[in-house]
């Protein structure tokens, strides 16, 4: 009722608690520069969609000055952005927690298309998608900020424990138009990265990159084995080199 109630510029401040139920799944902005805050930050402030629905859609073309900031979303359940759907808008996302979100395709956490969200100070663990359990970002130059994506997933780390059919973490798919999401790698040594590189030779189920594209894009492999991405959408030749 508070968003509904807002005009451009208003802050909605939501008291804590665990909201549930129809009036509070799927929040829209309907394009409002509004900042919706919890007045207690994400732990105390919980979405629980009850696996019937998303916490919040983004696409009326909001902009950085629509602001999402302060809530915990849980138990999200769409086929697009299981937490949060974001196309043709780029809100702002701060200091959330978005945790135990489905999406039967793409986006356990977040799906953004078409957009230049900011990501900033979140906490996005334990999503499930077919492809990006964390965040699948589609045509989109996204800013990831604050956010630390921790290969190990240990518990120290604030994008972990994501599930997903081909990337765990986060999915981005691209054109000619957009740029690969900038995020904060982290650094690490030679013999985590040898331990990496060894996990991924005993899962790869085929050595020919071009072999395993196509055979993905037909869905003769249930993993994409060295291939990262959908062949539409990946700038390569189309004749194998010699």
């Amino acid at each position: 009722e508070g968003i509904d109630a807002s005009y451009a510029g208003d802050t909605v401040r939501v008291a804590p608690g665990t909201y549930t139920g129809d009036n509070n799944l799927d929040l829209d902005f309907y394009g409002k520069a509004i900042t919706v805050i919890s007045e207690a930050g994400p732990e105390s402030t919980i979405i629980d969609c009850g696996d019937t629905e998303r916490g919040f859609t983004f696409e009326n073309g909001e902009d950085s000055t629509s602001i999402l900031d302060g809530f915990t979303i849980i138990n999200g359940n769409r086929s697009f952005g299981g937490g949060i759907y974001i196309e043709d808008s780029s809100p702002t996302i701060r200091n959330c927690i978005i945790e135990n979100n489905f999406a039967s395709k793409n986006g356990g956490g977040i799906y953004l298309q078409g957009s230049s969200s900011l990501i900033d100070s979140c906490i996005i663990r334990n999503n499930n998608a077919k492809k990006g359990g964390g965040i699948y970002s589609y045509s989109s130059d996204i800013v990831v900020d604050n956010v630390n994506i921790n290969i190990h997933n240990d518990e120290d780390s604030w994008i972990d424990n994501n599930d997903g059919y081909i990337s765990a973490a986060l999915l981005a798919r691209f054109d000619a138009n957009a740029t690969f999401p900038r995020l904060p790698f982290e650094p690490i040594d030679k013999d985590a990265y040898n331990s990496l590189q060894n996990k991924v030779k005993e899962r790869r189920v085929n050595n020919d990159f071009f072999d395993a594209l196509n055979k993905y894009d037909i869905g003769e492999l249930s993993e994409a084995g060295p291939a990262g991405c959908d062949s539409d959408k990946c700038l390569l030749p189309l004749d194998k080199p010699k």
